[in-house]
């Protein structure tokens, strides 16, 4: 009984996974005729007959092409996105581990001007990561890659330079707050914390900070670049010198190039 159990059960899933292709398939098939009624119907039974998290995945396309078509002078009307931010909560509550959900969500946040949320937001991706070790999914359920989409890590930070675009600086606040929390140690976070200082007109406090990180964990190109700009500033000519001598061994030619004219500069 228990061995015809488990067939039956396979069988099923192979029938779920079939479907679930077929409504792929069909929701393309209206995306290439820009057909927004179709989209939404097929996203409708694909949920009820065969839910999955692609399914979500698709929710927010959907919603992507609807805020652009009813936008106007270039300018995507995200008001309609408003029932995909519940849409997409529920989606990372029952599929924890798919990390284009968790990305679609916070992007909706901003979308929406939600930005309050995003600390949260940022903390449960963070604690996540931690948990399953960055062993992440994405459409399809493949197996997310940095490549592909970026670490955990990475997605913070791209939120966080975005609020700080967006003139949200509580927000990018908070953002650095979490992120230190969760990874006191990670370059990438300490560096913004000493950006932070910079805005706030501390460039003392902000050269002292990176300097403790290039000691921790000498070679970062964005610290030692930091750290060239802020020694120049100071009249430290020599330690400006020093920070720019080593990143004219970058592989990154625009990098080269600044440190170069900076040298020249410093003659």
């Amino acid at each position: 009984m228990k061995r015809t159990t488990i067939v039956l059960v396979m069988a099923l899933l192979g029938i779920v996974m079939l479907q679930a292709q077929n409504y792929e398939e069909q929701f393309n098939q209206a995306i290439d005729a820009d057909d927004f009624d179709k989209m939404r119907d097929v996203l409708v039974q694909w949920d009820a007959y065969a839910p999955c998290a692609d399914v979500y995945s698709n929710w927010f396309t959907y919603y992507s092409l609807l805020a652009d078509k009813n936008g106007a002078n270039g300018q995507p009307d995200y008001s309609v996105q408003l029932p995909l931010a519940d849409k997409l909560r529920t989606a990372v509550e029952m599929y924890p581990n798919r990390l284009d959900l968790r990305s679609n969500e916070m992007n909706v946040m901003i979308n929406l001007e939600r930005y309050n949320l995003l600390p949260d937001a940022i903390r449960d991706l963070l604690q996540y990561d931690t948990k399953i070790a960055g062993e992440w999914l994405t459409y399809a359920n493949d197996p997310g890659t940095p490549e592909r989409m970026g670490t955990a890590e990475e997605i913070a930070q791209e939120y966080f330079a975005a609020m700080y675009d967006y003139g949200q600086r509580d927000v990018v606040r908070q953002i650095n707050e979490v992120c230190l929390a969760e990874r006191p140690n990670s370059v990438v976070f300490r560096t913004d914390r000493a950006v932070l200082m910079l805005a706030d007109g501390d460039a003392e406090g902000s050269l002292a900070a990176l300097q403790a990180i290039d000691n921790d964990s000498p070679g970062d190109e964005v610290v030692m670049s930091n750290l060239a700009y802020l020694y120049e500033k100071k009249g430290d000519a020599d330690n400006a010198r020093k920070y720019n001598q080593k990143l004219l061994g970058s592989d990154n030619e625009t990098v080269r190039q600044q440190a170069q004219a900076a040298l020249d500069r410093l003659k």
